[in-house]
């Protein structure tokens, strides 16, 4: 047949309808394929209130919140925190830790650097020595020719201001935050006399307490805390404690500022004055470091709780690991070249100790810590990775003459 206008016309409306069956669905055709009302069924209604049975309460209005697996456990861990730990913990988040760490690290560095003499070579060589004993555990124990020698350039040349930070948080941390119950004076009763070692007692039974059961020791030692020296009405309803050991801890500023100043080798850091006004005002920015120290170790006492962990030289295993969280270089270090050699070298100063709480109360599982700070080193340098092939005399008391300098420096001070 002949393809005319008219066959074209009619071929192109069947494929039209051809293709509007095949999108359309299929029509019911019978009851059981339709709808619910079709089918003969109708469609559940929600229960009124007066067919609800009773205690039922009313419905819930919105969505209900889903909490996957590790979200719901951190919620059961939190509730149960504020359960066992008290009030006290809920309005505390572990981050305001550094705002009373931030303002004792301030404190510390600007008395070092307008009080303390940058360069230590001014002092005399046995003077220098008693310092870095002192500072041991923190400081490689060598001697001051040595250790000069190993120090990278501009480490030794600020070495005054390093060793006099250095000092002084070591004192704090080892009088305040490892010994807290150092304020308590153990007496029996109202008239008896007070015990000198108590702090020292409670702290042994402390960490025998520990060994036992860590979470309930740091409990213990928090609620302690609380009830000996609270602050405000949520830690004690009765102050009455509280307001007998302040005046205690202020008491102990002047000691503890007095012990640095006067009877440590410290003394020999800080830089000379014949003015009285002066040395007032030196005694009083020490006090200031003491008084930032307390109001610090409270806080995470009283509000953290955790057995405080320092690391030190031989916590640090002795060497600079390259990109450890543990510590980090000194900002006078950082600017060597060749930082890649860094790694691996033997850790002289620890500038800064570093420190983290174990088993806080802001935690949830045993054994989980809480970064406070790393720690501040100053490795050995080693130019080209290489380390000084020179004699090194390590730390000792062998000269009966310096022994004697020492010994008459120390008279005339005190």
């Amino acid at each position: 047949m002949p393809q005319t206008r008219a066959n074209t016309k009619k071929q192109a409306l069947k494929g039209k309808r051809r293709l509007v069956r095949e999108e359309s669905p299929p029509a019911s055709t019978s009851l059981t394929e339709g709808s619910d009302v079709q089918r003969g069924k109708r469609r559940k209604e929600p229960p009124s209130d007066q067919d609800k049975p009773e205690g039922s309460g009313p419905e819930r209005e919105g969505p209900v919140p889903y909490y996957p697996r590790l979200q719901y456990a951190k919620l059961r861990t939190v509730l149960n925190r504020m359960i066992v730990y008290g009030p006290a913990v809920w309005t505390h988040d572990h981050d305001k830790w550094e705002v009373p760490k931030g303002a004792l690290d301030y404190t510390i560095m600007g008395f070092v650097f307008e009080r303390v003499i940058q360069d230590i070579d001014t002092l005399p060589v046995h003077q220098i020595n008693r310092l870095i004993a002192s500072a041991r555990g923190y400081c490689a124990q060598w001697e001051w020719p040595t250790l000069k020698r190993l120090l990278p350039n501009n480490a030794a040349k600020e070495f005054g201001h390093r060793l006099g930070r250095c000092i002084l948080i070591k004192t704090v941390y080892e009088d305040i935050f490892q010994t807290p119950f150092w304020y308590m004076d153990g007496k029996k009763g109202p008239d008896s006399e007070e015990d000198s070692e108590f702090s020292q007692k409670l702290q042994y039974l402390f960490e025998r307490f520990y060994e036992s059961n860590p979470r309930m020791a740091v409990g213990w030692r928090l609620q302690t805390q609380r009830l000996a020296a609270p602050e405000d009405n949520l830690q004690s309803p009765n102050m009455e404690f509280g307001n007998y050991h302040r005046p205690r801890q202020e008491e102990a500023l002047e000691r503890l500022a007095d012990g640095v100043l006067v009877r440590g080798p410290f003394r020999w850091l800080v830089k000379q004055t014949e003015e009285a006004a002066e040395k007032s005002e030196i005694r009083r920015e020490t006090i200031l470091i003491f008084r930032a120290a307390i109001r610090a170790a409270a806080d995470f006492e009283k509000w953290m709780g955790g057995r405080p962990v320092i690391r030190d030289i031989e916590a640090l295993k002795g060497v600079y690991v390259k990109d450890s969280k543990a510590m980090m270089l000194a900002d006078h270090v950082g600017g060597q070249p060749k930082p890649e050699f860094w790694h691996g070298s033997p850790i002289l100063l620890v500038a800064c100790p570093g420190m983290f709480l174990e088993n806080s109360a802001q935690n949830g599982a045993l054994g989980i810590t809480i970064e406070i700070c790393p720690a501040v080193v100053v490795p050995e340098f080693r130019p080209n990775g290489k380390a000084w092939k020179g004699v090194r005399k390590p730390l000792g008391r062998d000269d009966e003459n310096e022994k004697e300098k020492e010994n008459s420096d120390e008279t005339e001070d005190v």
